[in-house]
Parts: C-alpha cells; structure tokens; sequence
C-alpha cells in the first residue's frame, strides 16, 4: 500500500467516531456538505491511513511527532482517517500525491481535512 503514494519522490490511527459534518467529496469528485456515508460504506481502513498519513509527510508534518508533542491526540487521528475514509476523494488524493515534487505548502483543497493538516503546518 506504501508504494501506492510513494512511487514518485518525497511523498511516503485506528477508525473510531464518525467525522464531523463538513464539505466532502461525493462520488463524482463534486463537493457536498453534510455528514459523510454510513459506516458500513467508508473505505479501506489501511488504505485511507497510508493517505492521511502520506498527505501530512508532503507537507512535513509528522502525525507521530504531532501526537508526542501534544498537538493531536489518539481519537483526533482515528477522526482524521475516519474522515478520509468517509470523503471518497482516493482517486483525487491519489493523483495529487503522485504529483508532489517538492514540499506543499498546505493540503489540497478537496481534502476533508485540509483545515486539521493545515493548522497542524502552522
């Protein structure tokens, strides 16, 4: 799964609450705003963790390093990938991975948790 955002370069939780209302992607790439998919249909688990994982390395962010120093907690990060597991964005997150060359300066804009991994940044 590693390879699966790792093949061009730089770029390299445990499932808990469901995520909290926000603007998500739907199944055409379009966004819409409200609670995300049942539980029973949120993705691959190891899938959407390598994802969060691999968008928060291209922006230097370490989550492991962010949960040591205090400024993300366990049931923050299992939210997170929950979240991610609920957006149905892989395809994007996938391409937007596969293009990062060098370090991003913030999360990309269809990214369900965009605002979490960009204050994370700061």
């Amino acid at each position: 799964m590693q390879g699966l955002v790792a093949e061009q370069g730089i770029c390299s939780g445990r499932p808990g609450n469901l995520p909290e209302p926000r603007k998500i992607c739907g199944a055409s790439g379009a966004a819409r705003t409200g609670l995300p998919m049942s539980r029973d249909s949120l993705g691959d688990v190891e899938k959407h963790f390598w994802l969060t994982r691999s968008v928060a390395r291209c922006m230097d962010i370490s989550l492991t390093e962010a949960m040591a120093e205090g400024r993300l907690s366990a049931n923050e990060y299992s939210r997170i990938v929950t979240r991610c597991r609920a957006a149905n964005c892989s395809g994007q997150c996938e391409v937007w991975l596969s293009q990062q060359q060098a370090q991003a300066a913030s999360a990309p804009e269809f990214c369900a948790n965009a605002d979490r991994l960009n204050a994370l940044k700061a």
